[in-house]
């Protein structure tokens, strides 16, 4: 390989990088916002505060619904979570 065809593929590489760099720090910060508007919503509507708390503690939303889906480790974070709630 040629020394301009391994400068161009690591200035590639660089670029993929940084995208995706980006694209991650976009998706961490999109996460940040939809958690912020979730627990206004949840405040909104008068949910119980230690069910709050325990979201904004796990970032798990725990129904009937949705108990198959989480595991025991993941139910027990958001156990202890919302029994660590003192309002």
């Amino acid at each position: 390989m040629s020394e301009k065809s391994e400068q161009q593929t690591a200035a590639e590489e660089q670029i993929q990088h940084l995208a995706r760099q980006k694209f991650q720090e976009r998706m961490v910060q999109h996460d940040l916002e939809t958690r912020k508007k979730m627990v206004q919503a949840m405040r909104d509507n008068k949910a119980d505060p230690a069910y709050i708390h325990a979201f904004e503690k796990t970032g798990l939303l725990v129904f009937q619904e949705t108990m198959d889906s989480l595991s025991p480790e993941q139910l027990d974070e958001w156990a202890d979570a919302y029994e660590s709630y003192e309002g």
